[in-house]
């Protein structure tokens, strides 16, 4: 007598292999991609994300970048200082004071909204400048071409202060508010 209610069918078999097979690979996966360390990624607090921000043990640890945007203007215009403080991995750095200044090989240049700040969670300090009329000529009446805008970050060291952008001046168009 030749009972098939035991017997088993392959196809079942190799259903119940390949998912077990499956969930052995995503285990190990899991585990591989995880250092254990704590979250990998944003946290939350009060429902809210709340960014991971890195530390910078070491003046040489913090990276200054500063962008203009737009990177050229004519006089009386405004441009945006958009200053990134990050530590050695790219982690943003929280809580750092921030101090921008303009200027030229020649002069002062350009007046600076908020001077003083302090960066977000996000390692971001913004402010704007105003390239004033009277800025588009030194003080010996030759057209300036550039300003550079300067960053300086609380506890970097003068050599990884590294914040500066240039701004090209152009000259002013029909719209321009120094006409």
């Amino acid at each position: 007598m030749h009972t098939t209610a035991f017997r088993r069918h392959p196809k079942d078999l190799r259903t119940r292999l390949g998912v077990m097979v499956l969930a052995a690979v995503t285990g190990v996966l899991a585990q591989a991609c995880s250092d254990n360390s704590g979250p990998a990624g944003p946290s939350f607090q009060n429902g809210q994300t709340v960014p991971v921000t890195g530390t910078a043990p070491t003046a040489k640890d913090i990276k200054v970048q500063v962008v203009a945007n737009p990177a050229s203007t004519e006089p009386g215009r405004r441009v945006g200082i958009t200053v990134f403080v990050t530590n050695a991995n790219g982690q943003p750095l929280a809580g750092k004071k921030v101090v921008v200044n303009t200027s030229t090989n020649t002069k002062a240049l350009g007046t600076v909204d908020a001077a003083l700040g302090t960066t977000d969670s996000n390692g971001i300090y913004q402010t704007t400048v105003v390239v004033r009329c009277n800025d588009a000529v030194d003080n010996n009446g030759t057209a300036l071409l550039t300003l550079t805008v300067d960053a300086f970050v609380e506890g970097a060291s003068s050599a990884t202060t590294g914040g500066s952008a240039s701004v090209t001046l152009v000259s002013a168009s029909g719209n321009s508010p120094c006409l």
